[in-house]
């Protein structure tokens, strides 16, 4: 519940601070992950719990600021939910104990964007991560991560425009709870999306 809140009004100032600057600029739109790969960056000293990450979809809201005609800010919000199987194995036959269950997140990107021949583009920046899920078989991933990525992006006369951006994300560097034992994921996939500029 104290994170939904967080997030919450997180996502409300930012909100404000965005579409308080100009109504008149920016783009606002949709992304969608329609495939991508979870794994560990690194892992708990025990591995008699292996997990497999499955099936990852990711959906989002965005937001582009300008603040020139090759570079803007960009934030918004995004749903990951992620489907685990879980194992024990210990080499024998007897305690292959096998579990299968869910890991959601929500992610705020504040990232810088430049752009080059108007229609590729490369992001970096922080990740803030809220853990959506208590009971996954690993660490809480709440706290601050990286990313970075690659984009082609196309302009509509209409104002629209589409884009498609491979990206890779590491997250909780900077867990917000226990250090001790922390297990940091890294992400890879292709997010696609459509923007409309206001």
């Amino acid at each position: 519940m104290k994170s939904k809140i967080i997030v919450f009004t997180i996502i409300t100032l930012l909100s404000v601070a965005a579409f308080g600057q100009n109504s008149e600029k920016g783009s606002i739109g949709i992304s969608y992950t329609p495939f991508g790969k979870y794994s560990f960056l690194d892992s708990k000293k025990s591995t008699d719990l292996q997990v497999d990450f499955q099936k990852y979809t990711a959906v989002g809201i965005n937001y582009l600021m300008p603040i020139n005609k090759s570079f803007c800010l960009e934030t918004g919000v995004e749903y990951n939910l992620v489907k685990l199987k879980t194992f024990t194995d210990t080499n024998t036959i007897f305690a292959n104990d096998t579990s299968f269950s869910t890991f959601s997140m929500i992610e705020i990107p504040l990232a810088f964007r430049a752009n080059f021949a108007d229609i590729l583009f490369f992001t970096s920046g922080v990740l803030f991560d809220f853990d959506m899920n208590s009971y996954a078989p690993i660490s809480k991933q709440s706290g601050v991560g990286l990313m970075a990525g690659l984009g082609l992006n196309y302009d509509f006369k209409m104002g629209l425009s589409l884009y498609a951006n491979p990206f890779v994300k590491l997250h909780s560097l900077i867990p917000f709870g226990n250090w001790e034992n922390h297990q940091r994921l890294i992400d890879a996939g292709v997010r696609v999306g459509i923007m409309y500029r206001l």
